[in-house]
């Protein structure tokens, strides 16, 4: 046994509970690209293989502790915002972030982000730091500054219909 924490100044740590002491402590380091994003952690979500997504002040980063390396996305990669403030797995392995600037569905065998705003129906598109769950049912939940909003992720779909553009009137 391990219990991994995450401080918001102290980055990722391990904590061995057999011996009853942190055993190692991962923060950020300016000119290592294989360190983590930022040591102000939000949130962590352990996947079934071991590895580990950790939300942070500055982009997602998945931690392999076999090699310690961080691997990066952040806004450049298609998040909306870089300030993670939750984490949710479907049952498909895609993940859904919640962020300062809406919600993303982020799937790891692609490296593909779907932004989500409140224009696709979200309460608001600034989500609060610690506010998610996924409840009985299967259904998700968000919180954020105006309430939150919920929804079943295998339910959500992708409209592919793309208008056609029509001027209606021109002047000079």
């Amino acid at each position: 046994g391990f219990l991994w924490t995450g401080s918001w100044y102290g980055g990722l740590s391990c904590f061995d509970k057999t011996e009853g002491q942190f055993i190692k402590s991962y923060r950020h380091a300016p000119n290592d690209s294989n360190s983590i994003t930022s040591n102000h952690v939000n949130v962590i979500h352990e996947r079934r293989d071991g590895r580990f997504w950790v939300g942070t002040s500055n982009g997602l980063s998945l931690f392999d502790p076999e090699t310690e390396k961080f691997k990066h996305f952040t806004e450049k990669d298609g998040l909306p915002n870089s300030y993670v403030n939750g984490i949710l797995e479907d049952d498909k392995q895609r993940l859904w972030i919640s962020t300062e600037k809406g919600l993303s569905l982020f799937n790891p065998e692609t490296g593909v982000f779907r932004n989500y705003d409140i224009s696709d129906g979200l309460h608001s598109n600034q989500f609060a730091r610690e506010s998610y769950t996924k409840g009985s049912s299967g259904e998700f939940f968000f919180g954020g500054m105006n309430g939150f909003s919920y929804f079943y992720p295998e339910r959500v779909k992708n409209n592919p219909y793309i208008p056609s553009i029509h001027i209606t009137d021109f002047q000079l």
